[in-house]
């Protein structure tokens, strides 16, 4: 089968970029041939199909007038996208398009195209924007969730987008723009990856027919579990706000027999360092962003991994990565990760945002070096059978399937 993948980055940008060079390096190996098509950018993976790339825009920061106004621009509709993105399935005439974070920089311009060549598109659906103007539901600490019935009237008028009237206002009426254009009609099925993510997307109006539950997977090839640990737990992921990091922080400082390594970069790495310094941590390391064998080596040595997340996470990427360990995981009892992480079984879950109750885990924990052990391997067994990349090559190519079968003749 002939598979464009699609997605704003080239390069391991984020979890979704993430799944989106799992799922190549899967498809390639099952011997499909694979295109792609993404956003122009120094820092992406070489491509044979690079040429074809869509020019590169900001989205943060400061900005000029002229590049803010070609932003919103790009957000609302790429011609530039869509001119080019019709001369990639000209050459490499995909079966099926796979889509993944295309707003803003790409927007959905190139799903028009497809649908003009009768080309069916499957869409991963990595957070919520395709419902809300918010993408994470996030905003200034807390969740948020826009009025199911008026999302884009509501995103606007509680400014729910960084606080700001004007982010509020563009998202928000591109996402109206969206609707009204029926832009998504064309997606054949919306892939989500989990059983909590499908039913915000039924909340907010998405049929049910286009909608299909595909978990993550995670590749054991060269992860050895180790079950035997030292004193430590670990936090892997982007330092920002809505992932918590804070709330490890505050419960380090009320445990005892455990130190804590924080592993990532983001927005937020001032504010942790200067929060560290103000509780007077001294159980807990930041070692920044690690990849490959150094981070593979941190989790190996840890008791456990720990998800403080406060906002609504579509799967849980790290908690496989734990699994492939043979690591339990401790984590926020929010959005999906009740779904990945099975209480008691191979972890525990605290009450998000509540770092009384994650000390009180952790310290449980921490006298617990044969539960933890146990934990860690039913863990590695859920990794070996229900998020293996079997399991998952089946379910996508049954996707591909059903999406052909949508526009092919009876």
């Amino acid at each position: 089968m002939r598979i464009l993948l699609a997605d704003k980055y080239w390069y391991l940008k984020g979890g979704a970029e993430r799944v989106v060079f799992e799922t190549k390096k899967l498809l390639e190996a099952n011997g499909d041939a694979v295109s792609a098509f993404a956003m122009r950018d120094p820092k992406n993976e070489a491509s044979p199909w690079e040429r074809f790339f869509v020019s590169p825009v900001m989205t943060s920061g400061e900005m000029p007038l002229k590049e803010s106004l070609r932003t919103a621009g790009r957000m609302l509709w790429s011609f530039e996208a869509a001119k080019k993105f019709g001369k990639l399935l000209d050459e490499a005439k995909p079966d099926v398009v796979h889509a993944h974070n295309i707003y803003h920089q790409i927007s959905p311009s190139i799903l028009a195209v497809a649908k003009k060549r009768k080309i069916p598109v499957v869409m991963t659906l990595h957070d919520y924007h395709l419902v809300s103007p918010n993408y994470g539901m996030f905003d200034r600490g807390q969740v948020v969730e826009p009025d199911p019935k008026h999302p884009y009237w509501d995103t606007f008028r509680r400014r729910l987008v960084d606080g700001s009237a004007s982010k509020s206002a563009l998202s928000a009426f591109e996402g109206w723009l969206h609707r009204l254009l029926g832009v998504y009609g064309s997606v054949a099925k919306f892939v989500v990856p989990s059983a909590f993510a499908k039913g915000m997307m039924l909340r907010y109006g998405v049929e049910e027919k286009r909608l299909e539950v595909v978990p993550h997977f995670i590749d054991l090839a060269g992860r050895v579990p180790r079950y035997e640990s030292e004193a430590r737990v670990v936090f892997v992921g982007r330092l920002s706000a809505e992932k918590g990091v804070d709330v490890l922080m505050r419960a380090m400082k009320k445990v005892r027999g455990l130190t804590c390594a924080v592993i990532g970069d983001g927005p937020e790495k001032a504010k942790l360092v200067a929060l560290a310094e103000e509780l007077k941590l001294e159980n807990v390391e930041t070692l920044g962003a690690l990849h490959g064998a150094d981070l593979d080596r941190e989790i190996a040595r840890a008791k456990a991994v720990v998800i403080p997340s406060r906002s609504y996470e579509t799967f849980g990427l790290t908690a496989l990565e734990a699994y492939a360990h043979g690591k339990p995981v401790i984590a926020a009892r929010v959005g999906a990760l009740p779904e990945v992480v099975r209480e008691a079984k191979t972890g525990l879950l605290f009450e998000p945002g509540d770092h009384d109750d994650l000390a009180a885990k952790l310290n449980w924990l921490s006298g617990e070096y044969a539960r933890a052990a146990a934990m860690g391997r039913e863990g590695r067994r859920l990794a070996e059978t229900e998020y293996n990349p079997g399991l998952h090559l089946g379910r996508i190519h049954k996707v591909y399937k059903d999406a052909l079968a949508s526009v092919s003749p009876p």
